[in-house]
C-alpha cells in the first residue's frame, strides 16, 4: 500500500483529481489546502503531487523546506516554462492541468514503477494500524526498550514490536545486530574497536559490540570497507 498526498490552495480541484485515484486499490490520497500541515506528516508519504502556485508558497519553496525527506515530486502546473527551473529539485514528473486526462495516467505508470523499485530500500512496519515506511539509507541505529523498539532514523520511532520480529522485517545487509537488541546501519559507523568492544557512530554515539556478534560484524564490515576502497 502507498500514500500519496495532493497539495493544492483549491479544493474544488483536489475534489477532482482525487477521483483519478479511485481505479488504483493499492493507493491510500489525503488532500491538503495548507503546505505547512502536510509538511508536517510529510515523512508518512511515499509521493506528492503538488500545484506549482500557491499563496503561502510555490513548489518549488515546499521542495526547499522539505528537501532532507525522501518523496517523489510531481508538480501540476499551468506553467510549462517552468521545467527547466526545477531540474535541481529532482522532480519526477509534471501533469499539466489543462491536459490532466493525458499527463495524468502516464505519470501514475512511471509513479507506480518506480514506488515498486524504492520499496525494496524501505522498512515498512505495521504499528496500530498505521503503515510506517522508512528509508534503510535514513536509518542510524535501532534499539529494544522493553515491549518496544526505537528506530533512530530522521526522527525517532518508538513502536511496539519484539525483537525477534523486527529482525524478520529487516532486509538490507548493511543492517548489522552488534548486540542482543541493537542493529545498526553501517554507513552510520565510523569505526569498530574489536579490541575494547565498541561500535563508534558518525554522532559520537559509542555502542557495546556483544562478544556473540563479533565475528559476523567483523566479516561484514570488512566487506563493506574493501567495497569502498574498490
Amino acid at each position: 500500500m502507498h500514500r500519496i498526498a495532493l497539495l493544492d490552495d483549491d479544493f474544488v480541484f483536489l475534489k477532482k483529481l482525487s477521483k483519478y485515484f479511485i481505479k488504483y486499490n493499492n493507493i491510500i490520497v489525503d488532500l491538503y489546502v495548507d503546505p505547512y500541515t502536510l509538511i508536517e506528516k510529510l515523512d508518512k508519504y511515499d509521493a506528492v503531487f503538488i500545484d506549482y502556485h500557491m499563496p503561502l508558497m510555490n513548489a518549488f519553496e515546499f521542495f526547499e523546506i522539505t528537501k532532507n525527506l525522501h518523496y517523489l515530486k510531481i508538480v501540476i502546473t499551468n506553467y510549462d516554462q517552468m521545467v527547466f527551473d526545477s531540474l535541481k529539485y529532482d522532480i519526477f514528473y509534471f501533469v499539466r492541468k489543462k491536459n490532466l486526462d493525458t499527463d495524468f495516467p502516464i505519470s501514475m505508470k512511471k509513479l507506480l514503477s518506480e514506488l515498486k523499485k524504492k520499496n525494496n530500500n524501505k522498512l515498512i512496519i505495521n504499528s496500530y494500524n498505521n503503515i510506517i515506511s522508512i528509508y534503510y539509507s535514513d536509518i542510524r541505529y535501532i534499539e529494544t526498550d522493553k515491549n518496544y523498539i526505537i528506530i533512530h532514523a530522521l526522527k525517532d520511532y518508538k513502536i511496539r514490536c519484539t525483537f525477534k520480529k523486527i529482525l524478520l522485517m529487516i532486509n538490507n545487509g548493511n543492517c548489522l545486530v552488534i548486540s542482543y537488541g541493537v542493529i545498526v546501519n553501517i554507513e552510520y559507523v565510523v569505526h569498530i574497536d574489536f579490541k575494547n568492544m565498541l561500535v563508534i557512530m558518525s554522532d559520537g554515539l559509542i555502542l557495546s559490540l556483544s562478544k556473540k556478534y563479533k565475528q559476523d560484524v567483523r566479516n561484514k564490515y570488512r566487506e563493506y570497507r574493501l567495497l569502498w576502497v574498490f
